[in-house]
This record gives C-alpha cells, sequence and structure tokens, in this order.
C-alpha cells in the first residue's frame, strides 16, 4: 500500500477521518486480538477519544457501554462496519 495522507477533518470537537477498506472473502482469517504500545500522542488521543465516548454515552454494537480505552478500538470498528453495509 502506498503511504498516503489521510483525510481528516476536525469542525470543533468532532474529526472525521476517511477509512480505506478492501474486499475479502468472508472464509478468510481474522484476527480477534490486538496487541500493541502507543505512542504518547497516540495515548493521549485515544485518552480524548474515550472521555468523549464515555461522556456521551456511547454503546458498542452488543449495547455494552463504552468504559475502556479497549471499547474505543470496538467502538470506532462498529461504526466503520455499520457505515461499510
Amino acid at each position: 500500500m502506498k503511504d498516503r495522507k489521510t483525510k481528516l477533518d476536525v469542525v470543533g470537537q468532532t474529526a472525521m477521518l476517511e477509512v480505506p477498506l478492501a474486499d475479502f472473502p468472508e472464509s478468510s482469517y481474522a484476527a480477534r486480538h490486538v496487541e500493541t504500545q502507543l505512542t504518547r500522542e497516540q495515548a493521549k488521543t485515544l485518552k480524548r477519544v474515550f472521555i468523549a465516548l464515555d461522556h456521551g454515552g456511547a454503546t458498542l454494537s452488543d449495547g455494552k457501554p463504552v468504559r475502556r480505552s479497549c471499547d474505543v478500538l470496538k467502538y470506532l470498528l462498529d461504526q466503520i462496519s455499520v457505515g461499510a453495509e
């Protein structure tokens, strides 16, 4: 994949991001566990998103509230999945 800038629009306290999606066969393996270490800036951004989602009463696709930082990734992926249908 070419290194390209992702379009990001920030309006007030909301960020709108274009995320590329690829098709892949349903029978393909998709990892269900993600382990990573964030940079300081990534951690700050994650915290900002977490606080906003938590205070806004955001829920995951299964109805559970966003209560931990790891739920932020799940929430974002839920939103992309719904928007891509």
